[in-house]
């Protein structure tokens, strides 16, 4: 027997099957048999939180005024009607911004953003995120990228 192979435990409906393309299937080598538990559900939240690194991932790490494909470093966030008047700092105001069109744009509203901005819901970004190849991100954001799972205590 494996080591985690102890019987009596969760594990015991598992045990003899595989799972492949999604179907159990028989597997002759207990050592391949994998008991998994659902500890606690962890619910998608209905909102998500409003951050630079959301919204940059919303965008598609596109400039909403160009449309060129930037690096977190090299995007900012944009105000489309600028604070100065009256804009607020939210999901409907805010857009990724290379710094050239942020510069060119400064506090005026004639530049128009190619999206409108809105709030996404977790499910977009979870697709936006699997969009991108592996390691695309940089490396720092790999602690927040799963902001959707419970931390371990």
């Amino acid at each position: 027997m494996g080591s985690c192979d102890q019987g009596g435990g969760r594990g015991d409906a598992l045990r003899g099957r595989g799972v492949r393309h999604g179907r159990a299937q028989p597997v002759n080598d207990d050592a391949a048999a994998v008991g998994l538990a659902l500890r606690k559900y962890h619910p998608v939240p209905k909102r998500v939180a409003f951050t630079r690194f959301n919204v940059f991932l919303r965008d598609r790490f596109r400039c909403q005024y160009c449309g060129e494909k930037h690096s977190s470093a090299a995007l900012t966030f944009d105000h489309v009607i600028p604070k100065c008047r009256g804009g607020p700092t939210s999901w409907d105001n805010v857009v990724a911004a290379c710094s050239p069109c942020n510069v060119l744009k400064d506090n005026a509203t004639a530049m128009k953003p190619f999206r409108t901005p809105r709030e996404p819901s977790a499910h977009d970004l979870m697709a936006a995120k699997k969009a991108f190849p592996p390691n695309y991100l940089h490396e720092t954001w790999v602690d927040y990228l799963y902001w959707d799972t419970g931390l371990e205590q």
